[in-house]
């Protein structure tokens, strides 16, 4: 109350007030000091009531100072966010009309304050800019200046993501700042802050010694000013720190103490966070139950709260994903990581419209500047014209010297004619490469109508001739166009290197396998042998690039009739890789130039392309070598090595951090971990290395069988009748082929979605696959991304629809699209339930028995169409027929049951409100 009386002495010897305009200034700062007392005990009305008269006595008798003090106040009161701005801004200009500096950094404080807090971010950095220019001018409240310091370099912190090391000077600024401040005007509260900072600093630049030295700094001044708050934030870092440090106990100590310290007053967003902090601590340390501990801790606090920003939210979804995987909660895991992603896309959006909203200011701004620029080239170009009319004396000078110029620079030009001729060279080899990539439109359009003719059976066999060494013209020329991309590639260097830890075997079997259908076209024989472990470490495309380049070159070179032998080992964690093969003019060949590009033994042999220079980019790209030889007078050999262990790559060159005993865990372990309802997916596939790497890709998501052969297959099919199907097409007994067509045709596996695999690349092959019923088409070597892409697509169609034959009451197999075999039962299904479903004797044995299926069989063909077991569907038929009946019919509601089949009324009743969320009776009064 002194305070008040001082004020109000103050105000009315300084401006004169009478005696009614004293009192009414006495009762507005009364008014102001009542409401933060109601605020404080959380009376918002009362306080509402007295900041509202504070302000209607302010505006009456136009005491700006208090107007801008009630403004400051009520902002603080109003729950409205735009209406608590709105009285910040109005305070603001009101201290900048009358000149107020003091109270002008004060509402910029308050202005970034409410920024600060709702995470616009650069709003609240620059209204603390303007205070921090404005104390340059005019004396502020020093505190303001301190806690504005701590502020802007919070900001920058939030900016760099707290690791961007561009932005350390900047925010160490601002600290020595405010540091410097405090130390002027004893100001404890901000020093406690800024020390902490400076600690956070040197955490980042790992200067470890230094950050403990500013934290006991911050401990010691945040326990005498009892700031429980920063107090809590000091030993939360410093347990940070000495995680960062390896030193576990320690760590731990600090977070405990931080949590204490925490519960020494009211915030309970950062008793939140900083439970969360231990959580993901526990976790690292691999101690995920006490981690989940206190991740529920966070998560009730979280719960209490109605102002947690997005940030705190995707964090503790991030933190508790993490922890879900760990102990082995895999749903979890996906419903916390699912809901850290949406948050990460809102946070997104958010900053996106806040670089919109700098963008188009920056843009206003420049228009005015380019206004005032015009204005004064307009003025500048009356003074160049009075200017030139004295130049026009000196022009005739001017043209003589460019004449002497020019007649120099002719004499020098000439010298640099041939370093010019060398630089166009290159300019037109880079010009092809662009090129090249605009080739593939009109390449498209050619092979396109070609195909069509090709396809035709009315076109004559000896335009068909003509037609198919157009098409293979045009194939060579797109893959001329690929190879010329990817050395232009490599030229720019776009090219990078992703090792990962893969199936090495796999992938140079199902190379050979390509490459063994092409050489049976040409009568040549493939020897292989293949001595390499199954897995190690190397970029998969560009081993797959490198031999096929090799292989290409060899059946394409080597004599109808001859024998390539391929050979494939390791020495020394290193893949040695040789291919041979039978050269006709071997002796006129210069070894030393194969690898350049469109290299010709002479002027009328045909050329080499570059398949062996893209070879050698890529071979040099990998960090191995590739060489060239004659094993005697006639045959060639190339020889390729290639590093496969982790140590030979940098760290950015690896995309893929599984260990191979991970890897292998992984693999041998999953089956623990699918889901009891998870899909039944078949692989059908006689190779025992490439069937063991396809079931390694599904078996974390999906229950995997395997078939050696597709006798196997039909008959596992059969048997267990599964949700999806991969096979290979060439099997010994039956084929990928047959058993399409086997199973496409009975009903009983009709709807199974099938995927043929093929080393048989042409488009003939693919449509002998399609038109035998298969649901997609891959050739080998294929990508394990794409494979399961198609699967993960084919199971999604699948359960779409699931979803509509579910919704049908009556199902109407012309109206979705099924195969002919498919329609044929579920018209027979129709059938049946037409027939026997009112019938309270038919059961699921009655069912099967009256489609010829066994129970399981049955089970597993509704579970797939429909996603019910048999007798889910039977009962939900006659659920639907029922409603069926009360909407449309007179029949009364007692015996509708009975009259779709239900034996007993009270558990017709029961399952009718589960599946339409009322009783029949509500449901009939409805209509």
């Amino acid at each position: 109350m002194r305070a008040i009386l001082v004020i109000t002495y103050v105000l009315c010897i300084n401006f004169g007030f009478s005696q009614t305009e004293e009192i009414a200034i006495t009762t507005i700062q009364s008014n102001i000091n009542k409401a933060d007392q109601f605020y404080e005990s959380k009376q918002k009305d009362s306080a509402l009531y007295y900041i509202n008269q504070a302000l209607i006595l302010a505006k009456k008798f136009d005491v700006d100072s208090l107007q801008i003090n009630t403004l400051l106040s009520l902002s603080n009161i109003e729950s409205n966010k735009q209406n608590a701005l709105s009285h910040l801004i109005n305070a603001k200009q009101i201290a900048r009309k009358n000149k107020y500096f003091n109270l002008l950094a004060k509402t910029y404080f308050r202005i970034g304050e409410f920024h600060y807090k709702n995470d616009t971010n650069k709003l609240a950095f620059n209204n603390y800019i303007k205070l921090d220019s404005l104390s340059s001018k005019h004396h502020v409240n020093p505190f303001l200046l301190a806690m504005s310091k701590t502020r802007l370099a919070g900001l920058l912190f939030r900016a760099s993501n707290w690791t961007d090391a561009g932005q350390f000077p900047q925010i160490e600024m601002h600290i020595n700042q405010g540091l410097k401040i405090c130390d002027s005007f004893n100001l404890k509260i901000p020093a406690a802050k800024l020390n902490l900072q400076k600690g956070v600093l040197n955490k980042f630049r790992k200067n470890y010694s230094d950050a403990i030295t500013y934290y006991n700094k911050a401990l010691e001044l945040s326990k005498k000013n009892q700031d429980y708050v920063t107090l809590a934030v000091i030993y939360n870092d410093i347990g940070s720190l000495y995680h960062i440090m390896k030193q576990i106990d320690s760590a731990e100590i600090n977070y405990l103490r931080a949590i204490e310290v925490n519960k020494m007053h009211t915030d309970t967003l950062n008793l939140a966070l900083m439970n969360l902090q231990i959580a993901n601590f526990y976790n690292m340390i691999s101690r995920p139950e006490k981690g989940l501990i206190r991740l529920s801790i966070a998560e009730n606090l979280y719960k209490k709260r109605t102002d947690i920003r997005r940030e705190n939210l995707f964090k503790l979804n991030d933190v508790a994903t993490n922890i879900y995987f760990s102990l082995g909660k895999l749903d979890s895991a996906f419903s916390k990581s699912k809901e850290a992603n949406r948050l990460f896309v809102e946070m997104t959006k958010v900053k996106n419209e806040e670089n919109i909203t700098e963008l188009e200011a920056k843009y206003d701004n420049a228009n005015k500047r380019n206004e005032i620029k015009l204005l004064k080239a307009q003025n500048k170009l009356v003074e160049e014209q009075k200017q030139n009319q004295r130049n026009l004396l000196m022009a005739a000078l001017c043209i003589s010297l460019l004449v002497a110029g020019f007649l120099f620079f002719l004499y020098r030009n000439r010298q640099q004619t041939n370093k010019k001729l060398k630089e166009l060279d290159i300019f037109k080899t880079n010009l092809f490469t662009n090129i090249s990539h605009e080739l593939r439109t009109p390449l498209t359009l050619i092979s396109g109508p070609i195909e069509k003719q090709l396809q035709n059976p009315e076109t004559p066999s000896n335009i068909k001739e003509n037609l198919s060494l157009v098409q293979h013209n045009s194939d060579r020329l797109v893959n001329l166009v690929d190879q010329m991309t990817e050395l232009a590639k490599i030229d720019s260097g776009q090219s990078q290197l992703k090792v990962s830890y893969g199936h090495l075997r796999t992938i140079l079997q199902q190379q050979l396998a390509v490459f063994q259908f092409q050489a049976e076209q040409k009568q040549i024989i493939l020897n292989h042998n293949l001595d390499v472990p199954k897995e190690a470490w190397f970029d998969s495309d560009m081993l797959q690039k490198i031999t096929a380049n090799l292989l290409t070159n060899s059946i394409k070179h080597a004599a109808k009739g001859s024998i390539i032998s391929i050979k494939s080992y390791v020495n020394t964690n290193m893949l040695e890789f040789s291919i041979s093969n039978k050269v006709d003019n071997l002796n006129e060949i210069n070894l030393n130039k194969l690898f350049e590009r469109f290299y010709q033994v002479n002027n009328s042999s045909k050329g080499m392309g570059i398949g062996l220079a893209l070879v050698r980019e890529l071979v040099n790209l990998h960090k191995g070598q590739i060489s060239i030889e004659k094993a005697n007078v006639s045959t060639i050999v190339f020889k390729v090595r290639l590093p496969i262990s982790k140590d030979a790559y940098n760290q950015d060159e690896i995309v893929e951090m599984l260990s191979p005993k991970a890897l292998e865990s992984l693999s041998s372990n999953s089956e623990d971990t699918i889901k009891e309802d998870a899909s039944v997916l078949l692989i059908v596939e006689d190779d025992p290395d490439v069937r063991t790497f396809i079931a390694s890709i599904f078996k974390v998501n999906y229950q995997v069988i395997e078939a050696v052969n597709g006798t196997e297959g039909i008959s596992k099919a059969l048997e267990l009748i599964p949700d999806l199907i991969i096979s290979d097409i060439m099997m010994p007994e039956t084929d990928g082929i047959a058993l399409t067509k086997s199973l496409k045709a009975d009903e009983r596996t009709s709807h199974i979605p099938i995927i043929l695999l093929t080393a048989k690349v042409s488009d003939a092959n693919k449509l002998q696959g399609i038109n035998v019923g298969a649901d997609d088409y891959i050739t080998k070597p294929f990508k394990n991304e794409l494979l399961t892409a198609k699967v993960d697509k084919l199971i999604a169609l699948r359960k779409q629809l699931q979803l509509r034959f579910s919704q049908e009451i009556i199902l109407r197999p012309s109206d979705i699209a099924v195969t002919s075999t498919e329609e044929q039962f579920l018209e027979k299904l129709q059938s049946v339930i037409d027939n026997e479903l009112i019938d309270s004797t038919f059961t699921t044995e009655v069912f099967s028995q009256s489609l010829g299926m066994s129970r399981m069989q049955l089970h597993r063909k509704l579970k797939a169409l429909t996603g019910q077991s048999t007798s889910e569907f039977i009962r939900t038929q006659r659920l639907k027929l029922a409603a069926d009946m009360l909407k449309n019919s007179d029949t009364i509601v007692s015996q509708v049951g009975y009259a779709v089949g239900f034996n007993d009324h009270s558990y017709f009743t029961k399952c009718f409100k589960k599946q339409f969320g009322c009783t029949p009776t509500e449901f009939s009064n409805s209509k």
